[in-house]
């Protein structure tokens, strides 16, 4: 029933926003320090704006307008917390961006480069088909696949690195609460690359049993490069979000696979 499941996409197009505000807010609203909750405030508007309009219009750009459109939903998301009474002040800068995908675009150049060399040290050139016809049964073509798949993983692995290491680092670098607390996060590229390469393996090699093991270890690395200032008028806040919440949205959210989680 193709005209069934195309109303059906249309309409979680629309209700995605939805999903993604109500899950930050309920994720926020379970966070809590000295007793002060943490709070979500961004409407379905700027939502459907920044998660649907803007990275349609990006593939009519070929994505070169994606490290905006990726700024724009990160300010978005981190401009509407709060903490008690308290809002976040976020200045990101487009052009952190723009030079972090560079970076890795470049890396990445770079790795498929050393994946060539490294081919030719097997005697493969992929760009000449007559010499692939004639190796087509040797050793060194059967571990061409094994070669591709382990480089591409390391390619993976390294630019994931880069991109969430800069980005993380710019994000908690320019965000403060006012009179209240400052942060300073120093991820590095090629310890992250290690742990995320590391993970996979695991996952991989356990069959996914070691999934929350890799969750883990994952999250404390982020807590141990990341530096929270306190001050004074963290004492003075006012408890804002009292009332009751579902955690429907959550867990729809965990249904369509929708990553909720902040930097």
């Amino acid at each position: 029933m193709p005209i069934l499941g195309l109303f059906i996409a249309i309409g979680f197009i629309f209700l995605m926003p939805w999903i993604i505000n109500q899950g930050l807010r309920f994720n926020l609203r379970m966070t809590r320090h000295r007793n002060v909750r943490f709070a979500f405030k961004g409407d379905y508007g700027e939502a459907f704006v920044n998660f649907i309009l803007l990275p349609i219009a990006s593939i009519f750009t070929l994505y070169l307008l994606m490290p905006y459109v990726i700024k724009r939903i990160d300010s978005y998301i981190h401009s509407n917390i709060s903490y008690g009474d308290k809002p976040l002040t976020v200045n990101l800068k487009g052009e952190t961006y723009y030079l972090t995908a560079l970076i890795c675009f470049v890396v990445s150049s770079i790795t498929m480069v050393v994946l060539m060399g490294i081919l030719g040290l097997f005697g493969l050139n992929l760009l000449d088909v007559e010499n692939q016809q004639n190796l087509e049964n040797s050793p060194a073509m059967v571990m061409l696949p094994i070669l591709m798949m382990i480089a591409y993983v390391l390619m993976i692995a390294i630019v994931t690195a880069v991109w969430h290491a800069a980005i993380r680092n710019h994000i908690f670098d320019n965000s403060h609460f006012e009179g209240v607390a400052t942060f300073k996060s120093e991820l590095k590229p090629i310890p992250f690359a290690i742990l995320l390469l590391t993970n996979m393996l695991a996952i991989v090699f356990s069959l996914g049993l070691a999934y929350p093991w890799t969750k883990v270890r994952t999250s404390k690395m982020l807590a141990d490069v990341t530096n929270v200032t306190i001050y004074p008028g963290a004492l003075n806040l006012i408890d804002t979000e009292q009332d009751q919440q579902s955690s429907f949205a959550e867990e729809a959210a965990n249904v369509f696979d929708i990553d909720l989680s902040l930097t």
